[in-house]
């Protein structure tokens, strides 16, 4: 039979009935009933003595830990273990979720879990474990004897070239109280973006007069139609791609081409998308060489670029393309820039790039420095 450690009112009673037994002994019984004097004065000690160890038990029991869970028998309190107990995870299981469909089943990627702190962006940095989950199933299943539930870990989506990459909310993974050695783990990324596309904003073999307005572009002085502003290639026909030039004899110091800005692949998106300005390393522009450049919505979605680009031009910079939300399917716009020379500091060979990206800048990487979209080039202008 378990006694147990008293109750403080059971204590406190029991004491009480100490003292009066004293004073019944001292007091109350005569003299000549010594027998009955001497019995109340033991039974008065003892009582004494159990209330006041009561009380000492009692105050001896320690709190249970913070975040335990607790038992309670008639007389005891048991802490149980605690939910928070670091715990080998066998099996560990992951799952990915598609934003733009919802499925569980389509996204294929690879749970990665670093070190706590460091930063995954760090080309020297080098993930703990790996967990690959193909496309077409619902969760992946691995265990290699060293994660564990409640631990700390940088925990991330690795999307490579497909999907982007995503950290998880938490950097622990939770899991059930158990007796076991081991427990088992679910980890789900909800809302993973498949990684989008843009169309060719401008295809450089176009006579309909998107570029400047020309109906030639032909690459060769006096061919077919006279000389041109701007050039497309080295020949007659201009081909989509090809390099353009500014033909500095023949130019009027100002120039327009409209161009799209689109998102052309289903379910998919263009995160922080941009267009950024390029000087070529070995024949860049001079900085004055623009004196103005404006760009103007015509029709479509609107990805709210500035209307006056000169000093994003000059700085080598990109401009954030619809507030820095993705572009979804289904966004496209006709855009029309104009840029305004000054032909006096123009030199032949000098070349500029325009092109439109994601992830904040060209050729910018995720989070686990993957690449994830193809930057695509507005214009390509060399000084002839």
């Amino acid at each position: 039979m378990n006694i147990g450690i008293p109750t403080e009112g059971t204590q406190l009673l029991i004491f009480l009935a100490g003292i009066a037994l004293l004073v019944y002994a001292y007091v109350i019984v005569s003299k000549n009933k010594k027998d009955v004097k001497k019995f109340a004065t033991i039974i008065g000690v003892i009582a004494l003595v159990i209330g006041t160890t009561g009380f000492g038990m009692q105050s001896s029991v320690q709190a249970p830990p913070p975040g335990s869970a607790q038992m309670t028998t008639k007389d005891t309190t048991i802490t149980v273990s605690s939910t928070t107990e670091e715990k080998l995870i066998n099996p560990l299981e992951s799952q990915f979720q598609d934003r733009a469909t919802g499925y569980w089943n389509t996204v294929a990627g690879t749970l990665s879990l670093y070190e706590y702190g460091v930063n995954p962006s760090d080309a020297n940095v080098r993930a703990l474990f790996t967990s690959t989950v193909a496309s077409g199933t619902h969760a992946g299943t691995e265990f290699d004897g060293r994660v564990y539930a409640n631990k700390r870990y940088g925990i991330y989506f690795d999307g490579a070239g497909t999907y982007y990459d995503m950290k998880y909310p938490s950097d622990m993974i939770s899991a059930s109280a158990t007796t076991a050695a081991t427990t088992s783990a679910l980890v789900s990324f909800s809302n993973v973006m498949l990684v989008g596309a843009f169309t060719d904003p401008l295809d450089e073999s176009s006579v309909t007069g998107i570029i400047n307005g020309q109906t030639n572009l032909s690459g060769i002085d006096g061919a077919a139609g006279g000389n041109n502003e701007i050039q497309v290639g080295d020949d007659v026909t201009p081909v989509n791609g090809e390099r353009m030039y500014y033909n500095e004899s023949d130019g009027n110091q100002a120039f327009h081409i409209q161009y799209i800005v689109e998102q052309s692949t289903s379910n998919a998106y263009l995160k922080n998308p941009v267009m950024c300005f390029v000087s070529d390393n070995s024949a860049p522009w001079a900085s004055n060489a623009i004196t103005a450049y404006s760009d103007i919505h015509i029709s479509g979605s609107n990805s709210d670029i500035p209307s006056d680009l000169l000093t994003h031009w000059q700085n080598d910079d990109c401009v954030s393309l619809n507030g820095g939300k993705e572009l979804t399917s289904g966004f496209s716009e006709t855009r029309k820039f104009t840029i305004t020379l000054d032909e006096s500091k123009l030199t032949a060979g000098d070349r500029m790039y325009i092109y439109l990206d994601d992830l904040g800048s060209h050729l910018g990487k995720d989070i686990l420095l993957n690449k994830k979209a193809t930057a695509v080039t507005v214009m390509d202008l060399t000084i002839e």
